[in-house]
Parts: C-alpha cells; sequence; structure tokens
C-alpha cells in the first residue's frame, strides 16, 4: 500500500485556556484523492488546516506530510516545508492589491524555489506559467492580466487565487470555503476546473466547506464532527 500523503495519528489541540478543540485518533489523504471536509462554523476546520500546514503543532500526536513529520522540523523549515508543497485557497483570497492578476500568480514561487523550477521546467518563464494556469481556469481575456486584482470580480478573484495554488504542482492544495461567495451553478463550474488542474498538477484536495451540497462531487466526503472526538465530548456536556 503506498504511503499517504497526509496523516494524522492521535492529535489533540486546544488553544491555551481552552478546552480541547480537536482530538483526531487518525485521519489520511491519500495522493491524489479529492476530499471534501465538511463542518459547522467554530467546529475547528481552520485550526485543523493551521495543523496540517505546520503553522501550529499538536499537542499530542504526529502530523505527518509526506511522511516528514512537521512537529520535528524547526519554525523557518515548516514554513520552507509548506512553501514547496502546499497551495492554499482562502475563503477571502487573501490576494495582494498592489499585484498584478500575473504577479499574485506566481508569489509562491518566489517564496519556494521548489515550486519555481517545477514551473520553469514546462514553461520559459513564470508569468507564460501563470498565464497558462489562468487561461485554463477561464481567465484568459488579456485585458484582465495586468490590473490589480481589486478590479476583477469575486468569481475572476477565485480562479486567480487557485491559480496562485497550483502553480509549481504543490502535492497538496487546501481550499478553505473558497466557494461561498458564489451561486451554485458558478460553484460547480470552478470545482470542476479546480479538479482537472489538480489532476494536471498532480495535487491531492482536501476542500473545507459547510455545503454539503457539493459533496457528491468528491472521491470521498466526511464531517470532522465523524473524526474528532472532541466534538462528540462538547456536544455530551
Amino acid at each position: 500500500m503506498s504511503q499517504a500523503l497526509i496523516h494524522l495519528d492521535a492529535i489533540t489541540y486546544s488553544w491555551p485556556g481552552q478546552p480541547v478543540l480537536l482530538d483526531i485518533p487518525a485521519f489520511s489523504l491519500q495522493a491524489g484523492e479529492k476530499v471534501f471536509l465538511k463542518g459547522p462554523s467554530g467546529s475547528g476546520k481552520t485550526t485543523l488546516l493551521g495543523l496540517l500546514g505546520g503553522v501550529y503543532l499538536p499537542d499530542r500526536g504526529a502530523i505527518q506530510l509526506l511522511g516528514q513529520n512537521l512537529a520535528r522540523l524547526s519554525s523557518v523549515k515548516r514554513d520552507r516545508f509548506r512553501a514547496d508543497h502546499t497551495g492554499y485557497i482562502f475563503q477571502m483570497f487573501n490576494l495582494l492589491p498592489y499585484l498584478s492578476v500575473v504577479d499574485n500568480v506566481t508569489l509562491p514561487c518566489h517564496f519556494s524555489r521548489v515550486r519555481r523550477e517545477r514551473a520553469l521546467a514546462r514553461h520559459a518563464d513564470l508569468a507564460i506559467a501563470a498565464l497558462d494556469l489562468l487561461s485554463r481556469l477561464g481567465l484568459s481575456e488579456e485585458s484582465l492580466l495586468n490590473r490589480s486584482v481589486t478590479a476583477l470580480s469575486i468569481g475572476q478573484q477565485q480562479r486567480v487565487a487557485a491559480a496562485r495554488a497550483l502553480i509549481g504542482n504543490p502535492e497538496l492544495v487546501i481550499a478553505d470555503e473558497p466557494t461561498s461567495a458564489l451561486d451554485a451553478d458558478s460553484r460547480e463550474a470552478f470545482l470542476r476546473l479546480l479538479f482537472a488542474e489538480c489532476d494536471l498538477a498532480g495535487s491531492s484536495l482536501l476542500f473545507v466547506s459547510h455545503d454539503s451540497s457539493l459533496e457528491p462531487l468528491f472521491d470521498r466526503a466526511l464531517s470532522l464532527r465523524d473524526i474528532n472526538r472532541a466534538a462528540a465530548m462538547q456536544e455530551s456536556i
């Protein structure tokens, strides 16, 4: 059996002075898998994503990404590892307003030599790599590409955020409620584009949302409540 891309083993996490928020005996995500993770606001979804990226460390247990135990890395090395291997699509997109569309997309390649080299292995320069991604994600209108991202619609900003997450073929793409501002048809259309690009990049996808209507589109769907013993304990109190 191939090694899981992500593996959590007996992890717990609590904020200082607060009860345990996450108590997850086991969770794995396989290479190439697209997983939908559902949970209501305040259930710990975003905290879990921070743990997977090495932004936070668990109180107990081990989190492995690509076989690397994140807790054994220094803070600087965790930042580097995250930049090299993980792309993020945030709920509010977190695009930089003082950069053009293309410069926002290429930004991860300036923080990660690994992703820069992967992008340049297929394209003459980073701008061409960004334009190629944007075109496949349905944002190819030339007049848009060098303007500020603040001049774009929500749907267009979403595609820029997806291209930024995907450039340089990170092994893992994490999406945190990125479709919450879109109507149902736009959500599904975006997801199908995202799936196709993850397949091309060889990236696994962990998609976090409270919108259960999207579940059937994924390889696997689960509720954070089902894997988090702390949630069951809080409900019994």
